[in-house]
């Protein structure tokens, strides 16, 4: 038993059925209901009883989970204590996902204004960096979410919103759509959509879109290409949803095809963390560079928006 089954088990009591527990806890549902069974075999007591719409505790599972809470919050008590206990020179490490600007600009940046405190630098997904973050291995999280697929944080976890911009197509010149001077969502019900096995937000985005927006399900194809989706579209002559400061490489366009919805960058860390400074830097150090991008790149420049100063959420 590791502390991940309490977990589960504890958000599985909270939210009372499956789906919503493995949307909070960013695990497929067959994945749970699995770990949730090995949990029970290894306790040797039925913890939840299955109902036709949604779970409810059993007798021993009140038992188990009055316990499980009180070894949670021992071990977030445990990792807060070690982490304060770090010298001052411990260093710290900033989680971020691929973004148009180079993440060294912001260690660099942090460095500079701290000269004696160490930088860290992760480039990470935003779910695996909300991981991170949590489990103590990460202290400030630059992430992003979409308008249709908002991202659950914790109440333990701060956000501040620091750059928002539209969501548009990515299409290699050679795709057959290129050649048209205007498309809309509903031009692409028959497109295949390309997405990295590596980026499951871009996944949810490209299901919830096509469906508030186009009224369709998209086809979908899964690949792995290291973290360079640009060359793929180009070679494979799919389609993508991205933002307008992709960086685009030869053979690639993008199009602004009209769809409300936004990418939304922000900047998270623990409330009850160290590092709250350290945060509020880097979420102006991202405002920055977000706007200075846009003013280096024409193709972006008045369609964007960003948030003067950071909101706290």
């Amino acid at each position: 038993m590791e502390l991940r089954h309490l977990r589960y088990a504890v958000t599985l009591a909270e939210y009372g059925t499956f789906t919503r527990a493995a949307a909070q806890l960013r695990i497929s549902q067959p994945t749970l209901s699995v770990q949730i069974q090995a949990l029970e075999r290894a306790v040797g007591a039925q913890l939840f009883e299955r109902l036709p719409n949604g779970v409810r505790v059993t007798v021993a599972g009140q038992a188990f989970l009055h316990h499980a809470q009180a070894t949670l919050a021992a071990a977030d008590d445990a990792v807060r204590a070690a982490r304060a206990a770090l010298p001052a020179t411990a260093p710290i490490r900033v989680g971020c996902f691929r973004a148009p600007w180079n993440n060294w600009e912001i260690t660099d940046a942090l460095r500079l204004g701290d000269p004696e405190h160490p930088v860290e630098a992760i480039t990470t997904g935003t779910p695996a960096g909300l991981a991170l973050l949590l489990d103590g291995e990460l202290d400030v999280l630059v992430g992003q979410d979409f308008t249709s697929v908002p991202l659950a944080l914790p109440e333990r976890v701060e956000r501040r919103d620091v750059a928002a911009e539209p969501v548009w197509l990515a299409l290699g010149r050679r795709h057959h759509l290129a050649r048209r001077s205007r498309l809309a969502i509903t031009d692409l019900a028959d497109e295949t959509w390309l997405v990295l096995n590596s980026q499951p937000d871009l996944h949810q985005l490209t299901v919830a879109v096509c469906a508030n927006y186009g009224g369709f399900q998209p086809r979908q194809m899964p690949f792995r290409a290291g973290d360079e989706l640009p060359p793929a579209l180009v070679e494979l002559r799919g389609i993508t949803l991205c933002a307008p400061t992709i960086r685009r490489t030869g053979g690639l366009t993008t199009r602004d095809i009209g769809l409300p919805e936004q990418r939304r960058i922000f900047v998270a860390h623990l409330r009850a963390g160290s590092h709250q400074h350290a945060a509020t830097r880097t979420a102006e150090l991202v405002a920055g560079l977000h706007a200075q991008y846009i003013a280096n790149n024409p193709a972006c420049r008045n369609k964007l928006t960003d948030v003067a100063s950071p909101r706290h959420r």
